[in-house]
């Protein structure tokens, strides 16, 4: 009979510990047939956790830079090359200093916020829905390139997109954040992956804040 035990080994990383029957270093056992052994074989799972431990609530502001913790490919996805990454001052260097991470973080301006977005990147969020029902999501951002290429973003819970493309408007500079509401989205209470996906543009949005509210 095979028995399976699994242990948290780390923040990051699970460990799966299969204790299987194997016919080699067997012991005797009653009546003179051979017991098998016990071999251990583990292995590592990535997995993800909330940023400091701390889940996003909605309704409420999620910062977009709290994005969970873990590895590429799991937490987050990067387009490299990282912007950056060695900065000693400035935005950049302030970023560094409160998370360091492939996904470009910058603060400033009043603001933390997810810098030089490309399509194809994405941050998951670990979040919790107290009630089930429609919610507006107000989302910070600067956006600074003519509308023909104009970032995107959209944002899935558990898999499923619930806004479609947004489209921050250009504030014309990146140092210039504005508002831009998107109304009745429908969510479910409890536990779940929140997931930004950014779908067009490079180097052509920063993202501040998400911040639902129940819709009117």
């Amino acid at each position: 009979m095979n028995i399976r035990a699994i242990t948290w080994v780390s923040p990051f990383a699970l460990a799966v510990t299969m204790l299987a029957a194997s016919a080699q270093s067997a012991a005797p056992a009653a009546g003179g047939s051979t017991a098998p052994a016990i071999t251990p074989l583990t292995k590592e799972v990535a997995v993800a956790r909330a940023f400091g431990g701390k889940y996003g609530r909605i309704p409420g502001n999620i910062r977009a830079a709290d994005f969970d913790e873990g590895p590429e490919g799991t937490a987050f996805h990067n387009i490299g090359p990282v912007h950056d990454p060695d900065a000693k001052v400035g935005v950049r260097a302030d970023g560094l200093a409160y998370r360091k991470t492939p996904i470009e973080i910058e603060i400033g301006w009043g603001t933390t916020q997810i810098a030089a977005t490309k399509a194809g990147e994405w941050m998951n969020y670990t979040v919790d829905v107290a009630r089930d029902g429609l919610y507006d999501l107000e989302v910070v951002a600067s956006a600074f390139v003519p509308a023909e290429r104009a970032a995107a973003f959209r944002i899935e819970f558990d898999g499923e997109d619930k806004t479609g493309d947004i489209v921050p408007p250009n504030t014309g500079k990146w140092y210039i954040f504005k508002t831009t509401t998107k109304k009745g989205i429908p969510l479910k209470k409890g536990f779940q992956t929140m997931r930004v996906v950014f779908t067009r543009g490079e180097h052509a949005m920063n993202l501040a804040d998400l911040r639902f509210v129940p819709a009117e």
